[in-house]
């Protein structure tokens, strides 16, 4: 029965497993942090290319920690879905 509680946790389960599959594809090393060159290498491959300070906006404005790179908390957060 849509929306249902119990629908409703699958939803969000699988939006957020959808968010962590994306995650992992900016995680080229997989340490499980996205780092600035990760972020730019990932975005030139997929054609959608960002100027140099546009991505030093990015970095600074989701990289809530200060430490130069994303956990896939601050990632979520800054593509609009908070983590549970």
């Amino acid at each position: 029965m849509p929306g249902t509680p119990s629908t409703c946790y699958t939803l969000i389960f699988d939006r957020e497993a959808d968010w962590l599959d994306i995650f992992r594809k900016f995680d080229r090393n997989k340490d499980g942090y996205v780092t600035r060159e990760e972020l730019q290498t990932t975005l030139e491959e997929r054609n959608m290319r960002q100027l140099e300070i546009d991505m030093d906006e990015v970095m600074k404005k989701a990289d809530k920690d200060g430490d130069g790179k994303l956990s896939f908390d601050d990632f979520i957060k800054s593509c609009g879905l908070k983590s549970h």
